[in-house]
C-alpha cells in the first residue's frame, strides 16, 4: 500500500425527529453525533420526557443533542402557563413538571434552545420554532409573528454548519396530506439568504420525511426530514444518517 494515501475521515451523524415516546423498538445505526429535531413527547409530561432520556442514554452516539417540538409543552417558557392549562386535564397527578424541571430531566443529551454548540468543529444551532396553523409550544404563525420570528433568527450566527428546527422552510419537505406546503417563509428566507448552513436538519410534519438539496449562489444547502412517526404516529418512517467530512 502507497504510505502517502490520505483517508479522507468523516463524521457519522444520524438524524431523528417526531418519536413522540415511540422508541422502544427503534434501533439506531451507532455513530459519532444523534440530532433529535423535537417532538420526543407528545404533551410533555414527566415520564415521557424520562423515558426519552434513558433512550437518548442508551445510544451509542460521542454526542446526543435535542430540541424541543411543538408537543413538548412544557420546555416553553414564554408560553408555559397558557399551554398547560389547555391540555391541564390531560396531566395526572405528579405528571406535570416546570420548565425548569423539564430541562434538567435531560441529563443524558445536550439541550439546545434558540442556542449553538460546537462539537467535533461543527458548529451546530439549535430553533425549536415551528410555524404551522396548530397549538403547542414555540409555534409561532409566520404571518402574524414575522417580527417575532426575525428576533429569534437575528440571533444565529454566521459561521453555523448545521442547523436544527423542529418546523421545516416553505416548500422544502414541508408538503401535509393534502398537498399544502406548511413550512415558515421567514426560515426560509433566513436558511437560504442569511444563515445558509451546510445541513438543515427539521422534522413536524411526518408526511414530508426525506432528504433534498438547493442550490444558492453555487452553494448547495442540504435539508433533512427526520421524521420517525407517520402520520397515523406509528414510527416507520426511515431513519436518516449522513456522513459529514471531517
Amino acid at each position: 500500500m502507497d504510505n502517502n494515501t490520505e483517508f479522507k475521515k468523516s463524521i457519522k451523524i444520524t438524524c431523528i425527529s417526531d418519536t413522540h415516546t415511540k422508541t422502544n423498538d427503534l434501533i439506531l445505526p451507532e455513530g459519532d453525533i444523534l440530532i433529535h429535531c423535537g417532538d420526543f413527547t407528545r404533551i410533555g409530561r414527566k415520564k415521557e420526557i424520562m423515558q426519552f432520556n434513558e433512550f437518548m442514554k442508551n445510544q451509542k452516539f460521542k454526542h446526543k443533542m435535542v430540541i424541543a417540538g411543538n408537543h413538548d409543552l412544557v420546555f416553553d417558557s414564554d408560553n408555559y402557563d397558557y399551554l398547560v392549562n389547555i391540555y391541564k386535564d390531560k396531566y395526572k397527578k405528579g405528571e406535570l413538571v416546570t420548565y425548569e424541571e423539564a430541562r434538567n430531566l435531560l441529563k443524558d443529551c445536550i439541550y439546545l434552545e434558540n442556542s449553538g454548540i460546537r462539537l467535533m468543529n461543527i458548529n451546530f444551532w439549535g430553533y425549536p420554532v415551528s410555524s404551522c396553523p396548530v397549538y403547542g409550544a414555540f409555534n409561532y404563525d409566520s404571518e402574524s409573528n414575522e417580527s417575532k420570528i426575525k428576533g429569534f433568527l437575528d440571533k444565529v450566527p454566521n459561521d453555523i454548519d448545521i442547523f436544527i428546527s423542529h418546523g421545516p422552510p416553505q416548500g422544502i419537505l414541508d408538503k401535509i396530506y393534502d398537498g399544502k406546503n406548511v413550512g415558515c417563509k421567514v426560515l426560509r428566507d433566513y436558511i437560504l439568504n442569511k444563515i445558509k448552513p451546510k445541513f438543515h436538519v427539521f422534522g413536524h410534519i411526518h408526511e414530508s420525511n426525506g432528504i433534498t438539496n438547493e442550490f444558492i449562489n453555487d452553494k448547495e444547502i442540504k435539508f433533512i426530514n427526520a421524521a420517525v412517526c407517520n402520520i397515523k404516529y406509528q414510527p416507520t418512517n426511515k431513519i436518516i444518517s449522513f456522513e459529514y467530512p471531517e
